[in-house]
């Protein structure tokens, strides 16, 4: 027990402020190969009394050892603690854990978080909440890809728990596992960019496909149109559709990505979102044909003839319950008018609810509305939803109308300076993921062999040098090249 004990303390070591990095790195690797293989009897004594030891290790000060203990404890058949004394462990260990210690002990971490998204210990909204702050333990800016990414997308939306994941969820990610690199300096080292502390090497995620990336994006899409935040939901999808691909084909989940992209974008923006400019001719082509009903659709939403709209909306209903976005189009349905509405801001600084009734119509009868007063309830509800900036007046003669607002809105001179602050923040950011990104791409061997032949094109005078995309002949994702065509 005490000889136990004693190896389960031993690190990190009182001096661990004080010795080099590789010291450091030299004594998590020892320590980790002790308890890893430790006998069967001393495994038997975690087993016997769990709470001891799991009160002997600080999760905070001996991340490893804690992890190792609750790793034992968990794959245990009839683990002797109680439930709830099990679920505060890991609950305290995966909100105070030491981000560097558990990049050496990543597959017992990623273990414990996949068990987390899998639902095994805590009602929904604690689980989401615990996963989310354990990722933004690992990397602060959640701008890293891993396979935890999608388990928690998926769990969120699934549980409709989504609040606690949006930490996470709407970080922008601009980096993506690699494969294995040399690095000169160790795991240890808190200035190590993510790329060499979380991959499948130590563990921190499992192997990310293209279609890893697809689905969590696809989610993520699912997860803003829950909320009725379009634009967010339109970028989410956007990054489906946009995504690159061998020989520019589109996957089944690009095509239905892309379906649903049109008809938010419609609630959007009130027209058909166009397509990004680096999207190939033959993807474009194939998602036309592939959604020729929504694109109908899409160009009655911007005609004045509300009865062409609502005829495109019948004939193709067939298509909508075989996607699965009946309540989609009737969200579309619901908008037609007021982006009606909306749009007559550009005509008129000052309308009468009468001059709205005449001039518009409702989405889902193709009508206009039968009164004035009908008019007025949309029109506040609009106002009161901030999906329009306006209020309703009534003048002398005791007509009604709406006054349209300016769109700016003038920020406080704290807001501002807080905007600027976080700018800042974003620019040094990207300076850091680019600067870490060109080392990488410097060391790669088909980049620097491209290199070599463009110097030789160089010195022949050759000006009609390929780019360095057009070179890669094949995906893959881990090893940070994406094929283009």
């Amino acid at each position: 027990m005490e000889q136990l004990s004693s190896v389960l303390t031993s690190y990190p070591p009182a001096s661990a402020s004080s010795i080099s990095h590789k010291q450091q790195d030299e004594l998590a690797r020892v320590y980790l190969s002790a308890i890893v293989k430790l006998s069967a009897s001393n495994k038997r004594l975690i087993l016997e009394q769990p709470e001891v030891f799991l009160k002997l290790l600080d999760p905070a000060k001996n991340s490893i050892g804690y992890l190792f203990v609750l790793n034992t404890i968990l794959n245990a058949s009839e683990p002797r603690i109680g439930r709830p004394s099990l679920l505060d462990a890991i609950v305290v260990f995966l909100l105070s854990f030491d981000p560097i210690q558990v990049r050496y002990a990543g597959n017992y971490l990623l273990s414990l978080l996949e068990s987390v998204a899998a639902g095994k210990f805590f009602p929904p909204r604690v689980a989401v909440e615990v996963l989310a702050t354990a990722m933004l333990r690992l990397d602060p800016n959640a701008s890293m890809f891993t396979s935890t990414h999608l388990l928690l997308a998926t769990y969120a939306y699934e549980t409709d728990c989504v609040e606690p994941a949006l930490k996470v969820l709407e970080r922008d990610i601009t980096t993506y596992p690699i494969a294995a690199q040399k690095e000169q300096r160790f795991l240890c080292d808190p200035e190590l960019p993510l790329t060499s502390y979380i991959s499948i090497q130590t563990g921190l995620t499992a192997p990310v496909k293209a279609t890893t990336v697809l689905e969590y994006d696809f989610i993520r899409g699912l997860i803003y149109m829950s909320r009725r935040e379009w634009t967010k939901a339109r970028k989410a999808l956007e990054r489906v559709i946009a995504y690159p691909t061998k020989d520019k084909g589109v996957s089944k989940i690009m095509v239905d990505a892309h379906k649903k992209w049109l008809l938010v974008g419609l609630l959007s923006d009130g027209v058909a979102p166009a397509f990004p400019g680096f999207i190939s001719a033959a993807a474009k082509s194939a998602y036309n044909i592939m959604a020729s009903g929504y694109h109908e659709v899409a160009s009655a939403f911007s005609t004045p003839k509300a009865i062409d709209f609502v005829n495109e909306v019948i004939s193709n209903r067939p298509i909508w319950l075989e996607d699965g976005n009946v309540s989609l189009i009737q969200e579309v349905q619901v908008a037609y008018q007021k982006w009606q509405i909306l749009n007559l801001r550009r005509i008129y600084r000052e309308v009468s609810i009468y001059k709205i009734q005449e001039s518009t119509s409702s989405g889902e009868t193709g009508e206009p509305l039968a009164n004035p007063q009908q008019v007025i309830s949309l029109v506040q509800s609009m106002i009161d939803s901030k999906a329009l900036k306006g209020e309703i007046t009534v003048g002398p003669d005791s007509e009604s109308f709406l006054t349209f607002q300016g769109e700016q809105e003038w920020s406080s001179e704290k807001d501002f300076a807080r905007e600027i602050a976080q700018a800042h923040h974003n620019i040094n950011l990207l300076s850091q993921e680019y600067k870490a990104s060109n080392e990488r791409l410097s060391g790669h061997r088909d980049y620097v062999r491209f290199m070599i032949r463009e110097q030789k094109r160089a010195d022949k005078d050759d000006s009609d040098a390929g780019g360095f995309d057009a070179q890669i002949e094949d995906e893959d994702l881990m090893n940070d090249i994406v094929h283009h065509g």
